[in-house]
């Protein structure tokens, strides 16, 4: 058995929690997703207050940038004529999602429509950030 002379890094613990799995995930485990925005102070205020996000402050000391905690994801690759990629939102009851977030001044474009894999609505967000929010009829692998 040979033992450390340096304490472990978080890479270090990451990749002994995985041990056994797929090469791939400790590589892939670090995701990001990035909204640019003229308003982004307001839209970040959303995030914390509205949507109750977690966060961090981006730097030290505190300038006000912050980094939120997603929720747990999933990854669905779709065919097109053009390569795009998309952020959404999933919930389960997107009628009292929708109902929430109104109360808390959120604003949607029209009503929901079925899409086919889910129930949707466009939330629009401070900044003209406009966010797909649905609530899927497909299976998902957030339980595996």
């Amino acid at each position: 058995m040979t033992t450390r002379s340096v304490p472990a890094t978080a890479l270090d613990r990451r990749r002994d929690a995985i041990r056994g799995r797929s090469i791939t995930a400790w590589r892939s485990s670090a995701r990001t997703c990035s909204v640019y925005t003229r308003e982004a102070e307001r839209l970040r205020e959303t995030l914390r207050d509205v949507l109750g996000w977690d966060f961090v402050e981006g730097h030290d000391p505190p300038d006000g940038w912050l980094i939120f905690k997603l929720p747990p994801a999933e990854l669905g690759v779709h065919p097109g004529d053009t390569p795009q990629h998309e952020f959404t939102l999933m919930c389960d009851d997107l009628n009292s999602t929708m109902a929430e977030l109104g109360e808390k001044g959120i604003e949607f474009r029209g009503e929901p429509r079925d899409q086919g894999f889910g129930i949707v609505t466009t939330m629009l967000l401070p900044g003209g950030v406009e966010l797909l929010l649905y609530e899927p009829k497909h299976n998902s692998p957030l339980d595996l």
